[in-house]
C-alpha cells in the first residue's frame, strides 16, 4: 500500500505589485519584482492501491477458527484476532489478522476545505444472507456482515444490491503551511510548503472494513465468493458565504418587493400631490396678475394691503417646490 500525491487543480488570483529598492551604499537597484499576493491550492493526498496486488480489503470467511487455532500457518504464521471467524490480512496494528481491515487515509492539504465521500458496494453473494448486525445466533444460518468503519466510530452496514457511502468535510491546510519563497535565479516567487509535511496540521481521514460470518452454517454447500469495492472521491467545498448573501438578497426581495413598490407609489402619489396644489398657486398667482392688469373694485381692495414683500414668499414657495421636485425625479 503506497500513497502518492494528486495535485487536483491550481488556480491562481494573482495580483502583482513593482517593488523598486534602492541601495545606495552599494549603487544597486532591484525593480520589478513580481509578488503574487494571493493563490489558492487544491492538492489531496489520496490511498492508490495496485490493480494486481493484493488489496487491504481481501478477506478470508474462517467460520471453524482454524485460522486462530494454527496460528495462521496457512499464511505464513502471525498474530490472530480470537473468536473472529472473517479475517482481514493486516500489515499494521497489533495483529496480522483480525476482523477490522487495515485503515487507508486521506490527507487534506489544500488551502480551501475539500469534502471526501467514500463508497462501499458488496456483490457476489450467492446464497449467503447479508446482514446488519455481527450480532449471530445459534441456528443462523450462513450470514455475512460487512460495515464501512472510519477513525470517527462511524459504522456503516453494507446493503446487499446498492452502494453506502458517507461523506465528510476536511479543513483547510492551516495559516503557516504555506510561503513564498524567492528563486534566485529567476528572482520570481514560489509558493511552497513552508516545512516539512510530517511538521504541518493537515486535517486527515481514515477509513476502512469490519466484518463477521456466522459460525454453524452449512458454509460446505456455498461455493459463492463475495466480493466487496470501496470507492473514493475528493471534491473542493465551494465559498457558502456568497451564496449565502446571494440567497438572503433573494428573499428580501421577495418579501418586501410588494412594499417597496407600494411606497414608491405613495412617494409619486405624494409628488403629483404637491404638483397639483403648485399648480393651483400657480392659477391664483396669473388671475391676480390679471386682475392688477385690469383692476375693478375688488381687486384694488387686496392690493392695497399688499406690497411686493408679500408676493416674494409665493415665489419663494414655487422655487422651493421645484427643488423638491427636482430631488424626487433626480
Amino acid at each position: 500500500m503506497k500513497e502518492k500525491r494528486i495535485l487536483i487543480k491550481c488556480m491562481a488570483a494573482v495580483i502583482a505589485f513593482i517593488l523598486t529598492v534602492s541601495i545606495p551604499a552599494r549603487a544597486e537597484t532591484i525593480s520589478k519584482v513580481l509578488v503574487p499576493l494571493d493563490k489558492e491550492i487544491y492538492s489531496v493526498i489520496l490511498p492508490v492501491l495496485s490493480e494486481e496486488g493484493p488489496s487491504p480489503f481481501d478477506f478470508i470467511m474462517d467460520p471453524q477458527n482454524l485460522i486462530y487455532l494454527t496460528n495462521a500457518a496457512a499464511y505464513g504464521g502471525g498474530k490472530v484476532e480470537e473468536g473472529v471467524n472473517l479475517l482481514f490480512h493486516n500489515h499494521e496494528g497489533d495483529y496480522d489478522f483480525s476482523s477490522f481491515s487495515d485503515r487507508l487515509k486521506v490527507y487534506n492539504r489544500s488551502t480551501v476545505p475539500v469534502a471526501v465521500t467514500i463508497s462501499a458496494r458488496i456483490s457476489n453473494l450467492g446464497d449467503i444472507e447479508l446482514v446488519d448486525s455481527p450480532d449471530f445466533t445459534e441456528g443462523s444460518g450462513c450470514r455475512l456482515y460487512m460495515a464501512l468503519t472510519d477513525d470517527e466510530g462511524h459504522e456503516i452496514p453494507l446493503v446487499e444490491g446498492e452502494e453506502v457511502s458517507r461523506t465528510i468535510e476536511m479543513r483547510e491546510a492551516p495559516d503557516n503551511a504555506y510561503c513564498y519563497r524567492i528563486d534566485e535565479n529567476t528572482g520570481t516567487y514560489e509558493y511552497t510548503l513552508s516545512t516539512d509535511p510530517e511538521n504541518i496540521d493537515f486535517d486527515s481521514y481514515s477509513f476502512g472494513l469490519v466484518g463477521g460470518c456466522s459460525a454453524d452454517g452449512d458454509w460446505w454447500s456455498i461455493s459463492a465468493r463475495p466480493k466487496v469495492e470501496v470507492t473514493w472521491k475528493v471534491e473542493p467545498l465551494e465559498d457558502e458565504s456568497a451564496d449565502g448573501e446571494e440567497e438572503l438578497q433573494e428573499d428580501i426581495g421577495d418579501e418586501d418587493a410588494k412594499k417597496i413598490d407600494e411606497d414608491m407609489d405613495d412617494a409619486y402619489s405624494v409628488s403629483d400631490n404637491s404638483l397639483q396644489e403648485e399648480a393651483g398657486d400657480s392659477e391664483e398667482l396669473e388671475e391676480l396678475q390679471e386682475s392688477d392688469k385690469h383692476p375693478d373694485d375688488e381687486t384694488d381692495s387686496i392690493f392695497e394691503d399688499e406690497d411686493d414683500d408679500d408676493l416674494s414668499p409665493i415665489e419663494d414657495e414655487d422655487d422651493a417646490g421645484s427643488d423638491e421636485n427636482g430631488s424626487i425625479w433626480n
